[in-house]
């Protein structure tokens, strides 16, 4: 109740999802955002039965959802940041480019990630998603090569802002509501889509 709050006073028109969930879920499938099961489920099963309250049903299939949809959405925002970065300023960019301490926070996870066993990733690989925004809202970094694209910071900072939470349920088996799905939608698509529409 308290995100469906938060989301009113953002601007958030429940009108969008305040329906009963069979209706959503109708209206969800015929926009195309649902998938199919893998393979491997429809031949042997699922490796976890399913609960028998439908209404717990419907909001995994929302967290799984929203988590997919975050993934791919942090994946572009690091190849977005990356090229841009070093199309501008080079390879070592993180060096020099970086908010205080988060060079040095990113080294500390790849070393303890390579000491674990994990693959050699790039850098930008170990950032946190708040840290998206604080590179792309630096001063410099802004006004030379973020402004362009999203026009204000502000506009960035709230996307992350209404994301943020949405997030934080879904990478800690928290149920996503109706209101996150469609807030989430709403979000992803529109930083997506300045990213890819402007790559060159």
């Amino acid at each position: 109740m308290a995100r469906s709050d938060f989301y009113i006073s953002l601007g958030f028109d429940q009108a969008l999802t305040d329906f009963p969930a069979p209706a959503f879920e109708q209206s969800v499938d015929i926009a195309g955002l649902r998938r199919e099961p893998p393979s491997l489920v429809d031949r042997y099963g699922v490796p976890v039965p399913r609960s028998d309250d439908g209404d717990e049903e419907e909001s995994l299939a929302r967290t799984n959802m929203a988590h997919d949809w975050l993934l791919r959405l942090e994946t572009q925002l690091r190849e977005f940041i990356d090229e841009r970065m070093t199309r501008a300023f080079g390879a070592d960019w993180p060096k020099r480019r970086l908010p205080n301490g988060m060079y040095e926070e990113w080294q500390e996870k790849k070393r303890k990630a390579k000491e674990a066993g994990g693959r050699d990733w790039p850098l930008i690989a170990y950032a946190d998603f708040t840290d998206y925004e604080r590179v792309m809202c630096r001063t410099d970094n802004w006004r030379e090569i973020f402004a362009p694209f999203f026009g204000r910071p502000e506009s960035v900072r709230e996307s992350f802002q209404r994301l943020y939470p949405i997030r934080l349920d879904t990478m800690h088996a928290r149920p996503v509501t109706q209101d996150d799905e469609l807030l989430l939608y709403v979000e992803t698509r529109r930083l997506v889509k300045v990213i890819i529409g402007r790559r060159d």
